[in-house]
């Protein structure tokens, strides 16, 4: 099924001529939910898109069935569980992964050098895939108790009409956890799968598997990329970085090269305004051109992604 992800729109918007490249026609089912509050304010991402389009707003049903005292419960639940891993998880990683940082700097015979610096890489890895798994796991009886809700039941079924009905489904940015909350409390995985997407910025790395948060110079804290969700797994072996000349340094050909490899086989992307890349299954094509970063530590343009083995 065709997918397209781009860049950020607020400043380069470039929805209505990707539509108007893959001849997508509406109507369209909007999903804002990363926008949180002001989910309702989109008047001026429905001039862009030229659609008839109907929002789901999946954060104002959710805000509606939360004012269940069951459901509350168990969202307080599930918020304060992930809360406590994610405080743990980001404990670990400032070890391990400043371990490699230094490791990836040090000098010294190749032969020695080498398989210490991939060790220590391969360790931060583990612990990604460690914190990911256990972030489904303590997810996964709340998420159940919402999914046998008769409320919760109600909305979906009026969701899945609306998706039914659209001819390409808008994926907008914003906070991409509370984005991937919502399609996990609706279950929309799966009628999702079947529609042609257009989705953009934090919109399109809930698409990917592992969705990777990063700034190299955060306001505060100690700018370490981690993995904040997982995500719906509709682009394999991806990881999609949005304002990535505003938030890496992309001149540090360490740091590059530590996202690249850390992340490996998965291709990490520069997704910046402007940038797009779509396909329907197999090879990813880049009309506008997307730079990878590289293990070596450099960027290359790409017109082109092979697609996940």
């Amino acid at each position: 099924m065709l997918t397209a992800l781009l860049g950020p729109q607020r400043l380069r918007p470039i929805l209505r001529e990707v539509l108007d490249e893959l001849d997508l026609e509406g109507p369209a089912a909007l999903i804002n939910a990363g926008w949180l509050e002001r989910e309702a304010e989109d008047a001026e991402l429905r001039e862009r898109s030229g659609l008839e389009v109907e929002n789901l707003r999946l954060w104002a049903r959710s805000t509606e069935l939360r004012r269940d005292p069951d459901l509350s419960a168990l969202t307080e639940r599930r918020w304060h569980r992930v809360d406590e891993l994610r405080r743990l998880y980001r404990r670990r990683l400032d070890h391990e992964l400043g371990a490699a940082k230094e490791l990836l700097r040090e000098p010294g015979e190749a032969e020695i050098v080498l398989p210490e610096r991939q060790s220590s890489i391969d360790s931060v890895r583990s612990l990604d895939e460690h914190f990911a798994g256990r972030l489904s796991e303590l997810r996964a009886d709340e998420e159940a108790g919402w999914h046998r809700h008769p409320a919760v039941a109600q909305h979906r079924e009026e969701l899945l009409a609306a998706i039914e009905a659209a001819g390409v489904v808008l994926m907008a940015g914003g906070h991409v956890v509370e984005l991937l909350d919502r399609l996990r409390l609706f279950r929309l995985a799966a009628p999702l799968a079947a529609k042609p997407i257009v989705a953009w910025s934090a919109g399109a790395m809930a698409l990917t598997e592992r969705v990777v948060g990063f700034h190299d110079r955060p306001p505060q804290g100690a700018g370490n990329a981690e993995i904040v969700d997982v995500g719906l797994a509709r682009c394999r072996r991806l990881v999609l970085l949005p304002h990535a000349r505003r938030r890496l340094d992309l001149q540090d050909s360490h740091r590059v090269a530590m996202m690249a490899r850390r992340f490996a086989p998965a291709d990490c992307l520069a997704l910046d305004e402007g940038t797009w890349l779509w396909s329907e299954g197999g090879e990813w094509t880049s009309p506008s051109g997307v730079r990878r970063l590289e293990p070596g530590g450099s960027l290359s343009e790409r017109e082109s992604v092979e697609p996940a083995a």
